[in-house]
């Protein structure tokens, strides 16, 4: 396919914007949102297995908004066998998916984004079915598309590892906070983190959170519940504190996921169930209210691809503490307190110098503040419009 003298037209799964969005979702919808607005050199047409609504596509400056492509009802039937069979009288010059489920087979140049490998490198932290359908599908994914973009070159590293694919075919476009993350008005001198120490009987607690996190100044921790973001190994820091005599309240923030029901019974059994609290699915709009009132994000995972929650925190000048490895540091770039994943008396000492130090505290939400600066969405769009552009003027093959 020869450079082209109008926009390119291309295909965007948006199969996965259907609320509740997890993480594939709200990459998908903050990346088309953004493709959009940045301009004409694409022109991006919605591609969706089902039925949509409005409400679940980002607004499109430029025109209305319509959904295009064959329904099915079965998601692997559509990926694997009625998509590929549309695409050729479709009249688009390539299809992108924003996640894992692509097709393996055509002839229409395909973008994938892979956003971690972790199903491949830890498959204790997945079901089998999903660790058995990677392993069967993962690598003709990859080797099928034109071009993959991952948000981090730890992840792009971990494709090669995993995948065997080579590095010029992988493009790293990190994610970004969504532009409502931002400090509220006042609260760069963040509330008293001492408060998150205290016993829980005081007033004042954002909706809903109950009164074993009534001050503002808890700690967060969001993700999905589940064992490869490691809330169980926070929570066994927070009892060693409690042992020590430090009382730090947590808010757990997310929706329910694998083998959920043994990391909240540890809760209960580690005598924490008057300093945690559980706040289900949260929208963007909660999650920034829950970061305005926290004292500091705890984000231990043991395998991220990008680490957004991370990103998140500190473009609300919220202190962050992550890993010490993988993408979460790289994703911290020296703004975070960085602990081993592994050691919860490690994550505790680090938890506890961070709330008995104003000046620690300052520091970090400085640094973090400067270092959200360097993500956006509108970033993230150019560099796949570039990633598009170079995939159609390589006539379908494989590009670097």
């Amino acid at each position: 396919m020869a450079a082209l003298d109008r926009p390119v037209r291309v295909g965007f799964d948006v199969t996965s914007l259907r609320s509740p969005r997890t993480g594939v979702g709200r990459y998908a919808h903050e990346l088309l949102g953004a493709l959009w607005r940045t301009g004409p050199e694409a022109a991006i047409v919605p591609v969706s297995q089902r039925s949509l609504v409005a409400d679940d596509l980002p607004w499109n400056p430029s025109s209305p908004v319509r959904v295009t492509g064959p329904h099915c009802p079965i998601r692997a039937v559509w990926t694997l066998g009625v998509l590929p069979a549309w695409l050729p009288s479709s009249g688009l010059d390539l299809l992108h998916v924003p996640g894992y489920a692509a097709p393996v087979s055509g002839r229409m140049p395909l973008v994938v984004t892979l956003h971690d490998m972790s199903v491949l490198a830890c498959p204790e932290f997945h079901p089998l079915a999903r660790v058995a359908r990677a392993r069967l599908l993962l690598r003709p994914i990859a080797r099928r598309a034109t071009a993959i973009i991952t948000p981090s070159l730890w992840s792009k590293l971990e494709i090669v590892r995993w995948l065997d694919i080579p590095e010029e075919r992988i493009h790293v476009v990190a994610h970004a906070p969504a532009r409502w993350f931002r400090p509220a008005p006042g609260s760069l001198e963040a509330p008293d983190a001492r408060d998150a120490m205290d016993a829980p009987d005081a007033p004042g607690a954002p909706d809903g959170l109950g009164a074993a996190v009534a001050r503002p100044g808890y700690l967060l921790w969001v993700g999905t519940v589940e064992p490869r973001k490691n809330l169980g190994r926070l929570l066994e820091a927070l009892a060693m504190l409690r042992r020590d005599g430090q009382w730090v309240n947590l808010v757990i923030a997310g929706r329910l996921g694998w083998k959920h029901g043994p990391l909240l019974k540890r809760i209960a059994t580690l005598g924490l169930a008057g300093q945690v609290r559980r706040v289900d699915f949260v929208t963007d709009a909660r999650l920034v209210d829950l970061m305005t009132h926290a004292s500091a994000l705890v984000y231990p995972s043991l395998y991220e691809g990008f680490g957004l929650p991370i990103a998140e925190a500190m473009a609300c000048g919220l202190p962050v503490i992550t890993s010490d490895r993988g993408a979460p540091a790289e994703v911290a770039g020296g703004a975070a307190m960085l602990v081993d994943p592994e050691d919860p008396r490690a994550m505790g000492d680090a938890i506890a110098r961070l709330l008995t130090s104003g000046e620690l505290r300052s520091e970090l939400r400085r640094r973090g503040l400067e270092r959200a600066q360097v993500w956006s969405w509108e970033a993230a769009a150019r560099q796949t419009l570039d990633v598009y552009h170079a995939v159609v003027g390589s006539n379908g093959r494989t590009v670097g």
